[in-house]
């Protein structure tokens, strides 16, 4: 039996350097490709046309290329920084990042969503040493989370830091500022 294989239609055209990962969103309709030239583009795969260019940082080591939509198709994670030690959260609905980067320490080699859209990566810890990491990205997590630890609100200076283009809001009802 001879497999020939041949393009369904045009190529996707939209970067200057070679792209080395591409991904489906679960229902098919956009497909995310990265390339070497520091952008993921998110296409319509139905008109083919471009949907939105999102900067990202280039690992210096091709191996850390990595991404992937949570389950609901609203997040795209990518594998980014330097080093490959960093994960950016994008929202593919509004365009804009989620949060800061997710940082590991060591190189991040595999990234991918569980059923309920917490975020599994595998990462080299070197000398042959291979991890799988869990984080968690659900915003109200992360919120709830901070309360607990905090015990208070953020103060103004904190939530400028962390939090852009938002006014400020209290993010733990129940605790003083």
């Amino acid at each position: 039996m001879s497999l020939h294989t041949a393009p369904l239609d045009k190529p996707l055209i939209g970067y200057t350097d070679k792209v080395d990962q591409v991904v489906f969103s679960p229902d098919g309709h956009t497909l995310a490709s990265r390339s070497r030239d520091g952008r993921v583009i998110l296409w319509d795969v139905r008109t083919q046309e471009s949907i939105e260019q999102l900067p990202i940082t280039l690992s210096q080591f091709e191996a850390y290329n990595d991404m992937d939509f949570s389950t609901d198709g609203t997040i795209l994670a990518v594998i980014s920084g330097k080093f490959g030690n960093e994960i950016t959260l994008w929202n593919v609905i509004n365009h804009e990042s989620v949060a800061h980067q997710l940082l590991s320490y060591y190189p991040i080699l595999d990234v991918g969503f569980g059923p309920a859209d917490q975020l599994m990566t595998i990462v080299n810890i070197g000398h042959g040493g291979i991890v799988n990491v869990l984080w968690e990205t659900n915003v109200d997590s992360w919120i709830s989370h901070a309360c607990s630890i905090v015990n208070r609100n953020l103060t103004i200076a904190e939530w400028n830091q962390f939090v852009t283009g938002e006014p400020y809001s209290k993010v733990c009802p129940d605790l003083s500022s």
